[in-house]
């Protein structure tokens, strides 16, 4: 695996299909490929750091398991591995079904060539990366109070919390802020957007806004 490639999971039982898919995507991508759920998951469990995007076929041939069947597994078992569906069957129902079990999209590939699949990709693990960002970005502001009694000692029971040392309090909140400004640069400048994506208090966060110069103090959105 080349350092700053990502890394796809092709899940089809096409062989033909499948290794000429996975030819165009290692121009750009790492790809293992593979014909089954019952070789995807084992592989999953394996190396589910891995891969950042698996991108899966729905009808895997007689006897294997189904697509759907694929991505409630993973969907449980590895909830922040992102699945595409890339499938033949072009058709609304099954696209909104396998949305709402927890698909990032859904693809019909006979649309998808080359350029096409390659463009949405980019588009889809852009938006996967985001959300990473957005996950850790919430974790940390949850954890800032904690910090912050941490850092700051005095009578009561934050007196017994071990010290922080300044220089990491200090870079925990410029990562906070410079997440901040990419979440808020992707909601078009929405502070109550990204809030509401951050799941923080939007007072809070504009006042830190504010606070690292990222927006005048007069900004706000309206109701």
């Amino acid at each position: 695996m080349e350092p700053g490639r990502r890394r796809l999971l092709l899940v089809d039982d096409h062989e033909g299909w499948r290794r000429a898919t996975a030819r165009v995507l290692r121009g750009r991508f790492d790809v293992v490929g593979v014909a089954s759920g019952e070789e995807a998951l084992p592989l999953i469990e394996k190396e589910t750091a891995d891969f950042d995007l698996v991108l899966l076929d729905l009808n895997l041939g007689k006897g294997h398991l189904r697509g759907d069947e694929i991505l409630r597994q993973i969907v449980e078992r590895w909830p922040n591995l992102s699945v595409v569906i890339l499938t033949v069957e072009n058709a609304l129902s099954p696209a909104v079904e396998l949305m709402k079990l927890g698909a990032r999209d859904y693809l019909y590939k006979e649309q998808c060539p080359p350029p096409v699949l390659l463009q949405r990709l980019d588009q889809i693990l852009a938006s996967v990366d985001l959300d990473r960002q957005v996950r850790l970005l919430r974790i940390m502001l949850q954890a800032r109070p904690e910090a912050a009694h941490a850092h700051r000692p005095g009578p009561g029971p934050e007196a017994a919390l071990p010290l922080l040392p300044s220089e990491l309090v200090v870079s925990l909140d410029e990562l906070n802020r410079d997440s901040c400004t990419m979440v808020l640069q992707a909601c078009g400048g929405n502070i109550r957007e990204t809030a509401r994506r951050l799941q923080v208090a939007y007072s809070t966060l504009r006042d830190d806004l504010v606070r690292w110069r990222v927006v005048g103090p007069g900004s706000g959105d309206d109701e």
